[in-house]
């Protein structure tokens, strides 16, 4: 992002307690071609007036060349100690979770535990392969493992 700050503070201050919530978050995801639980840990429970600020910003780059929102984005939000990153307390995520993606048990949500099975089965191929190996064996009937 250039140098010029499209996230000034709001000159109303009523207009910064109007804050996004994971309806604004899906469709500002839809919007701009990202995921939800990005768009949750970007922008959930900053003021509206900021988001969409961000969102237009986003909006007049996405014919750049190489210009990834979702990228830029959550490094804008960690950077700046937006959204996930900003040290407010934990709001409820659409779930019922957290905008980390954790389910408000403090349980590893469903996508974390996809995207651990899917490093491990990367790292250990062959282990994959002796699973859908047993797992084929079982389907067919023939048994063992």
């Amino acid at each position: 992002m250039d140098e010029v700050s499209v996230t000034c503070p709001a000159e109303n201050p009523a207009l910064a307690s109007v804050v996004a919530d994971a309806n604004l978050c899906a469709q500002i995801a839809d919007a701009l071609g990202i995921g939800e639980e990005s768009a949750e840990r970007v922008f959930l429970g900053e003021p509206v007036e900021v988001v969409l600020a961000m969102a237009e910003w986003s909006l007049t780059r996405e014919w750049d060349e190489g210009f990834d929102a979702e990228g830029v984005l959550l490094g804008w939000a960690e950077k700046r100690g937006r959204g996930a990153w900003s040290g407010r307390p934990v709001q409820a995520h659409r779930d019922g979770g957290a905008p980390d993606g954790r389910p408000s048990n403090g349980e590893p949500s469903k996508r974390e535990l996809a995207v651990e099975v899917a490093r491990y089965w990367r790292v250990h191929p062959e282990e994959l392969v002796a699973a859908l190996d047993c797992t084929a064996r079982n389907l067919n009937g023939k048994g063992g493992g």
